[in-house]
């Protein structure tokens, strides 16, 4: 599935470490946006990660889950690529 994480994270520890997590996993497409092609157990495995990594009290992580890379619609304004194509590009697409 194609999944889209988002996050919001007071301390700059906590945000590099997630970030830092993230980039073994997905694209950086934004400063606090990243996305990838993951199989359930990735998801599975990246939520409990990033569930130890925060505080819950303060920061936010949103994990959008779409059935593929393809279904997917992207509406693109000002600066950016469709990093889709390069995930197929680099083989690790389905």
């Amino acid at each position: 599935m194609w999944v889209i994480v988002v996050y919001d994270i007071v301390s700059t520890k906590r945000r590099n470490r997630v970030a830092r997590e993230l980039e073994g996993r997905a694209f950086r497409v934004q400063k606090s946006v990243f996305e990838g092609e993951m199989d359930e157990d990735c998801v599975r495995s990246l939520r409990d990660v990033l569930s130890l990594l925060i505080d819950s009290r303060e920061d936010a992580v949103r994990m959008y889950l779409l059935p593929s890379r393809l279904s997917a619609r992207l509406e693109l304004i000002g600066v950016g690529r469709d990093i889709r194509s390069d995930w197929l590009y680099l083989g690790n697409g389905q």
